[in-house]
């Protein structure tokens, strides 16, 4: 059985999931699984088990109609490598992949979705009425499992099963900057009480929040660091010109592996007002710092431990009374609440669990070929 995973382009994300995905693979495959990505060509070492494949097309071929033009390739390609099973990643590779198999004959067809309101569009759900019938469709939380239930796309509850997301913790943990060397590295001022947050500048991420209740929390030397690129940088730029924080926050842009530097934090903030899943919490958990965040889509799901410090989104005021509660958390209290949220999500989303449910979709197509 020869399996390929596709996704748009690759990041350090698609990457932990490919390599957690593959490892289920492995149990019911002994043959080599292509993992594949519809643009830019990064530089990854292949292996007797995994191979990578970059179409390297343009982000203008990937719009609208023209997309149609890259059917013939992606047929050719897995005529050529004998693909029987096929995994997608997010909207654009299950869009072509669903074309694809109206020509060629895969045995299985599986599309992962990681966000909310990926069918919101009344065009995705009629795609996903005519289009998505025989794929098996998984969601990476039951907030996103819900949104997919509801969203009219004529999705059934036998169709849409549930995996969480994973990472190893315990590589994640070996690739992590230790808290003197990643503020070396971003530049920060090792004296700093700092908060910390690693998401795309965009609205639904809710940073203009989170710099309100920042300033609103008035900590003398405080800083506020928030890794990560988008397009609306420059509003929230202008607010904090507005609050006079231009010296406490510090927009530092993308960064590769963002997750190796979350021990330069002393509070992870999430501050979403949309979030299918907040894997980001996963990987700052591993790094055994404090966790904030709203109570968002699936972050409830992260962050269920009784004691978890949750808000409602836009709530300026509440959030910086939990940005104030651990500051002024004695070391004790602290290490207790670290402790309990990363035993919490150590237990609930272990690589174990993940690999078994993974094998349970793929032993399913195993046993359906014909």
């Amino acid at each position: 059985m020869k399996i390929l995973q596709i996704s748009e382009r690759y990041s350090s994300n698609i990457a932990d999931i490919y390599n957690t995905t593959f490892k289920a693979l492995q149990i019911l495959s002994s043959e080599t699984v292509i993992h594949a990505y519809l643009r830019d060509k990064v530089a990854i070492s292949n292996n007797t088990k995994t191979k990578h494949h970059f179409f390297k097309f343009s982000k203008r071929m990937l719009k609208g109609s023209k997309k149609l033009l890259l059917l013939p390739t992606i047929y050719n390609f897995c005529k050529k490598n004998a693909i029987d099973v096929v995994v997608t990643h997010r909207h654009k590779a299950c869009y072509l992949i669903a074309l694809t198999s109206i020509f060629y004959p895969f045995k299985k067809k599986i599309a992962v979705f990681h966000g909310i309101g990926e069918f919101d569009k009344f065009s995705f759900k009629l795609f996903g009425r005519f289009f998505l019938k025989n794929f098996t469709i998984v969601a990476v939380s039951e907030a996103v499992q819900k949104d997919l239930l509801e969203c009219k796309a004529g999705f059934s509850p036998q169709q849409v099963k549930l995996i969480y997301n994973a990472v190893d913790i315990k590589q994640i943990q070996k690739k992590q900057f230790e808290k003197n060397t990643a503020r070396e590295k971003l530049s920060i001022t090792s004296s700093s009480f700092v908060y910390g947050q690693i998401a795309r500048l965009v609205p639904l991420k809710g940073q203009i929040t989170l710099i309100h209740a920042f300033a609103k929390c008035a900590i003398p030397g405080a800083q506020l660091v928030i890794i990560g690129e988008g397009r609306h940088r420059r509003t929230i730029e202008q607010e904090i010109c507005s609050l006079k924080l231009e010296n406490k926050v510090h927009l530092l842009g993308a960064i590769p592996d963002a997750y190796k530097y979350v021990k330069a934090f002393d509070v992870f903030v999430l501050s979403s007002t949309k979030e299918g899943f907040g894997l980001v919490l996963i990987e700052a958990a591993a790094g055994k710092i404090p966790l904030i965040a709203t109570s968002a889509g699936g972050i409830k799901e992260v962050m269920s431990d009784e004691s978890s410090r949750l808000v409602q989104p836009n709530n300026i005021e509440d959030l910086a009374n939990e940005m104030l509660k651990i500051y002024h958390h004695d070391h004790i209290s602290r290490e207790k609440y670290i402790m309990n949220q990363y035993n919490n999500i150590n237990a609930k989303f272990n690589l174990n669990t993940f690999i078994t449910r993974w094998a349970e979709v793929i032993r399913d197509a195993h046993s359906n070929e014909r």
